[in-house]
């Protein structure tokens, strides 16, 4: 080296560690994907063939041929096999020969397709490794006539049903994923004539992992907003978290508008309704007004069963099986931003009021329209009205163009 050479020094320790900063995520990856490779391929009955270092250095000094990479394919016969490639010489695979990273690459372009289930949460005593879901109670919307309905999904399991104004079949097939602190997905979801709108936390099973001994343990009745406290069975150490919102990412315009498997109900189809979406940035349909309250641009979360509905109206015509509560969290109709109930003050997001306020002035039609009670400081008050006033001045100088002109 040019430093042996000078006899200078090199701290060659910090770029390593530095080196090994920026790419130690892309090593994990990796890796995993090799893991999980190997496990798919034991769940299907492939058996592997796998060499260790040592025996690969011992062929090399062999044969005397230089290793440079290692390859693995499927063979005919269902077993996956490593060749290496030499210098010259090599392994010479069969037409009939898959390599395995084609098929998970196109199973994870198939889990790319899905919906995912995004958990927004704060950990609050740090004691939580991981966050899974058990069962999701889910809000969705039909794909042809926007019906709302509620299905109650288990994970790895096809739950299915029927809408009930349309008679379409829809069904949602939930695949669970780990949360971690650099992951906030906790599910996949592939739904077939319906679209998610929304997670009813409060009918919904989580399960979380103890940071401190590696146990995992079951929570229920969680609601959105409110920490939710727990003590681990083994150690019994505190375990808190919060869960702010949870909302569905993907492409929804690929979703199928009917599922074929499920058989329909012998109902009369009714009129078409707008589909509905909760996308968080974007309005609520309608500026979330209802035909109950039309000055209302919000929606309310109601803590008696953890659902949406525009008001305590529409939520009585729904659930009649309960006694309602009163909202304590909504959701703005400008914005679709989840926070506490708040009675007067605008969203904390867009600043928007959420009900109509009184005003003296135009607001470019949204305020008042009313000439006898809007301010003097407006200037449509007298604007193209028998109730203007000209001044003396201007009268003046009309009479005086007009005698100008007779004579």
């Amino acid at each position: 080296m040019e430093a042996e050479k000078c006899n200078a020094y090199v701290a060659l320790g910090k770029t390593f560690i530095r080196w090994i900063d920026r790419n130690i995520l892309e090593f994990f990856i990796k890796g995993l994907r090799r893991t999980k490779m190997i496990i798919e391929a034991e769940k299907e009955g492939i058996k592997l063939h796998q060499t260790t270092f040592s025996s690969l250095s011992d062929e090399k000094e062999n044969n005397g041929l230089k290793t440079d990479k290692v390859e693995t394919v499927v063979c005919d016969n269902d077993e996956i096999t490593q060749s290496r490639i030499c210098d010259g010489v090599g392994f010479q695979p069969s037409p009939k020969a898959e390599i395995v990273t084609e098929e998970s690459s196109s199973k994870q372009l198939s889990k790319v397709k899905a919906i995912e289930a995004r958990v927004f949460w704060n950990d609050l005593n740090e004691n939580i490794a991981t966050l899974s879901i058990i069962t999701m109670a889910l809000s969705i919307r039909c794909s042809k006539c926007g019906a709302l309905s509620f299905l109650t999904c288990s994970v790895k399991q096809l739950s299915s049903s029927h809408c009930q104004k349309c008679s379409n079949g829809f069904s949602v097939h939930i695949s669970p994923q780990l949360v971690h602190q650099n992951s906030n997905v906790i599910a996949l979801l592939e739904p077939k004539g319906c679209i998610p709108l929304d997670c009813v936390l409060l009918s919904s099973k989580l399960s979380y992992t103890c940071l401190q001994c590696n146990k995992e343990a079951a929570v229920e009745n969680v609601t959105y907003g409110i920490s939710s406290k727990s003590w681990c069975y083994c150690c019994h150490s505190k375990c808190e978290f919060e869960i702010k919102s949870i909302r569905f990412v993907g492409d929804f315009n690929s979703i199928a508008k009917e599922d074929d498997s499920v058989p329909k109900s012998k109902q009369k189809k009714k009129k078409v309704e707008r589909l509905m979406m909760l996308v968080e940035g974007q309005p609520l349909p309608e500026n979330g007004t209802c035909r109950h309250y039309k000055k209302s641009y919000r929606w309310f979360r109601f803590p008696c069963c953890g659902k949406l509905y525009p008001c305590d109206l529409c939520h009585n015509d729904a659930e009649k099986e309960h006694e309602m509560k009163l909202a304590n969290r909504m959701i703005c109709g400008f914005c679709s931003k989840e926070q506490p109930f708040q009675k007067a003050k605008p969203c904390i997001n867009c600043n928007e009021n959420v009900t109509r306020v009184k005003s003296q002035f135009w607001e470019g039609g949204k305020g008042c329209r009313d000439r006898v009670v809007m301010s003097r400081s407006d200037r449509r008050k007298y604007a193209k009205c028998l109730m203007k006033t000209a001044s003396n001045k201007h009268v003046a100088q009309l009479k005086f163009k007009d005698e100008n002109k007779k004579e």
